[in-house]
């Protein structure tokens, strides 16, 4: 049984760090839903004392969605770091996706060629009662739930 969400990502950096370094954070997703697509750009700064991250919006770079290497949509900025698409944009399989950005200090970055895959189709969804289906510890006790199945057949020649 495979799980197929309508997305294209690329998979995230799940680590723990402790230091005193500052991290760029990019965080946005390419859909083919008509919805305002939104990318985040931020500052993760470390306290010098614990080395524990706090985030902050990077504001006024410039940034820029590359459409297979040929066309250039600009962003703009909504509120301090947020960065929106053309409203009418919706990502499509097969084409390709590059981030550019520059900040205000003129720091440049490019992201590498991200292919968006097709969706495999939905072959069966199933849904249960499950009384127990829940943690005890979540809901303050409440452990029923209805348990979703979805089956499909990813192709297994792509990797996403």
């Amino acid at each position: 049984m495979t799980l197929t969400l309508p997305v294209a990502c690329i998979d995230p950096e799940n680590s723990v760090l402790q230091s005193t370094t500052n991290i760029l954070v990019v965080d946005g997703t390419i859909t083919n839903l008509p919805e305002t697509q939104i990318i985040k750009l931020s500052l993760a700064r470390a306290d010098r004392l614990t080395g524990q991250f706090s985030t902050v919006p990077l504001t006024k770079a410039m940034m820029e969605v590359i459409i297979d290497s040929a066309q250039v949509l600009p962003c703009h900025e909504t509120l301090d770091g947020s960065f929106q698409l053309p409203i009418d944009f919706r990502g499509q399989a097969g084409h390709a996706y590059q981030l550019r950005f520059t900040l205000p200090d003129g720091t440049r970055y490019l992201s590498t060629r991200q292919v968006r895959p097709a969706v495999a189709p939905i072959d069966r969804i199933d849904a249960r009662f499950n009384a127990s289906s829940l943690p005890l510890q979540q809901l303050n006790g409440y452990r029923a739930a209805h348990d979703v199945f979805i089956t499909s057949q990813d192709p297994a020649s792509e990797h996403n």
